[in-house]
Formats: C-alpha cells, structure tokens, sequence
C-alpha cells in the first residue's frame, strides 16, 4: 500500500515538474531581462530643445493633468466578471491655479470600470474611471482616467486569491491518474486478454478527459477583490474645464 501511496506521489511531481519544462519552454525568459538589457542600449535623443511652446490657462475653472480625486469605492470589484464601478469624491476640489472655485463637491459620484482580464501572478486590478454626475444633477465625460491607491501605485490592491491550493491538487491529481492508468496498461499486457485491454483504453479515455480538466485548472486566473469603502486617487491625465459648482 505503502509503495502505491509513493508512486502516486511521485507520479503527482514528475507531472508538475513536466508542467513546468512545458511552460519554461514556451517561455524561455519569462523576466525578460533581454529587453531590459535592449531598454538601457536605446539610441539617444538628439533634439535638446522642446518644439512646445508654453499654453496660456483657458479658464479660472480649470484643473490641469496631476490633479488627484479622492473618493471611496461604492461598489465592491470581484475581477472574476466584468462590470461597471462606482466610487464617490470624498472631499471638496478645487481650481487648481488659486485654489478659490469650487469644482467638484464632496459626494460626486464617479463612474468607471476594471479590467477582468487578470494574469498569473497580478495582484492590483487595472481601474479607470470615465464619468463625474455632481449633486445637482448635472454630468461631464472625463475620458478613461486612471485609478490609483492613496499612495499613488497604478491600480487597486486588496484581496488576492491565486487558487493555488487547486493548481497543487491539479497536478497531484493527473500524476495520480497516469500512474494509475499506466499500472492498468502494464496489468492489460500481462493478461492479454480482450477484457484487459477493454479495461486498459477505458482508463486511458478517462484519463485523457480528466488531463482536460487539469490543464484547465492550471490557466485558472487570479480572483482579485476590491471590497466596499476602499479609498483611492482619480488621477487626471488631462486638464478638465469645469465651472463652479452651485446647488
């Protein structure tokens, strides 16, 4: 019993380190430390002089590219699905050249949307935010600006589920059922019997289904959570032209 608990176990390793061979191979550098060596021998920029002249301000009512949004998420994010987000400014803004008009009021509501598509190893969701409705009704389009962490880190990072624990039992899994099927082959060949071999591709048919359902196990994307009252930055990539806000 002993001696099939080991091989089961050893099987499970050998498939996961195949796992691994398969995915250095089609990955050779997966740091990519080529194109960082390529990023450092990139050829110089000759032209010292700026072709762009200054831009006067148009208008008092203006908050320029590196202004920041505070607010606070209203809806929780589960990257598993995609969907619309909305978060909430949670304090007052104003122009930025005198700091005198208010812009944007605390409580407007910001609507934006996430990228669902998540790749092994993220663990900060890419957010961007697309539209502010103020208290009184009225509404402007701010193009896809991005989301940040009070910090200033691209993107939002809370809670990381990487399903590890099912990528493991996957492979255990397909190491434990080819060990198995290959124990039925060797038994078939020993019997030569119609009833053996019968039994022999019956186990390799399962097998090869349950392979499926492994290797869909091992792509498995990262969930990541974002929960409710998260607090986070609107960083404005553009100037937005605005008017004092009035009840």
């Amino acid at each position: 019993m002993k001696k099939k608990i080991v091989s089961l176990s050893l099987a499970a390793i050998l498939s996961l380190q195949a796992t691994t061979f398969c995915f250095a191979e089609e990955y050779p550098d997966q740091n990519r430390q080529d194109e960082k060596i390529s990023f450092t021998q990139k050829n110089i920029d000759l032209n010292t002089v700026s072709p762009y002249a200054i831009q006067d301000q148009y208008s008092p009512y203006q908050l320029f590219a590196g202004s920041v949004i505070p607010a606070v998420l209203v809806t929780g994010i589960n990257s598993d699905l995609p969907n619309m987000i909305v978060g909430q400014v949670s304090q007052d803004i104003y122009d930025t050249v005198t700091g005198q008009y208010l812009l944007i009021p605390q409580g407007t509501k910001i609507i934006g949307q996430y990228d669902s598509q998540t790749t092994y190893g993220q663990e900060r969701l890419l957010v961007v935010w697309n539209r502010l409705i103020f208290p009184n009704g009225k509404s402007i389009l701010i193009g896809n600006m991005s989301g940040s962490d009070v910090s200033g880190m691209a993107g939002f990072h809370d809670k990381v589920n990487s399903h590890y624990g099912k990528v493991l039992w996957s492979a255990f899994l397909g190491g434990a059922i080819s060990a198995g099927v290959a124990a039925t082959s060797t038994k078939g060949a020993e019997q030569d019997s119609y009833q053996a071999t019968a039994g022999a591709e019956a186990a390799k048919n399962f097998s090869q289904a349950t392979q499926t359902i492994v290797q869909k196990n091992l792509n498995i994307q990262p969930t990541l959570i974002i929960r409710t009252g998260y607090q986070f930055n609107v960083l404005l990539s553009k100037d937005l032209i605005l008017e004092p806000y009035h009840e």
